[in-house]
């Protein structure tokens, strides 16, 4: 799912500003058509067969997500810079890491993470569960070292109950770490949106402008296999860091 999916509406509105004369409904298909229909995002994210979601994979994956334990000086979590009192970011034009080292890249929303095909802002990671372990290891983010991140999470007894809840039978290591982290970003879903009120049928969701600003927008877009310009900003704009 490339990220123009996910500010297709914001840049609804920006054509729309722009665009000169409003639209009328007259002039515009009020109702979405099929190519329109492409953009709706599933109620759930998919997820892999080896982790399907369950309560206690959530409720394990957020505990993980928050706990700041899971880095070398206890500092930081994941949360540190998906913070939900900013968007699920951190508000920083680039993230802090280790010892508040500023770091190159700005830290993305993991709101609707779960459907993106390709995870990280160079997309060297096909999944959440790939993706996981990745700032927990880099020696600028949360600098752990996973040999004393496991022997600690074996100890805990909370954590030990958890995983073997939602994991039983199954070892306490990066696989299923990754699962539990992963199982919980694919509940921060954001699709309550006029624009997926529109999707879902409610024609008075949007206005005429804001529906020919979308379309302008994603003219081109490999969804709907017209020659590309938005392809442009889906392939440079991918999350998560």
């Amino acid at each position: 799912m490339p990220l123009s999916r996910l500010v297709a509406p914001l840049f609804a509105l920006a054509f729309a500003l722009c665009a000169g004369t409003p639209a009328t409904a007259a002039e515009v298909a009020m109702t979405p058509t099929k190519d329109d229909m492409k953009w709706l995002l599933p109620k759930t994210p998919p997820s892999p067969a080896d982790n399907q979601p369950s309560a206690a994979r959530i409720e394990l994956g957020k505990q993980l997500f928050f706990d700041p334990r899971l880095s070398s000086e206890r500092n930081l979590s994941c949360a540190s810079c998906h913070s939900p009192l900013f968007g699920w970011s951190d508000g920083l034009p680039t993230a802090k890491g280790f010892k508040s080292k500023v770091l190159g890249r700005a830290s993305p929303t993991v709101i609707n993470s779960g459907y993106t095909t390709i995870q990280m802002w160079d997309g060297r990671r096909a999944t959440l569960e790939d993706q996981a372990m990745g700032p927990m290891e880099s020696m600028d983010e949360m600098a752990m070292n996973l040999e004393s991140l496991f022997t600690w999470l074996n100890s805990n007894p909370s954590y030990k109950a958890a995983f073997a809840k939602a994991y039983p039978g199954e070892a306490i290591d990066k696989t299923t770490t990754s699962k539990a982290i992963a199982s919980y970003e694919r509940t921060l879903i954001s699709a309550d949106s006029p624009f997926d009120h529109w999707l879902r049928g409610d024609k008075k969701a949007m206005n005429a402008s804001q529906i020919r600003g979308f379309r302008l927008f994603t003219e081109g877009s490999p969804r709907t296999g017209s020659p590309t310009r938005t392809w442009v900003v889906s392939r440079s704009s991918r999350s998560l860091s």
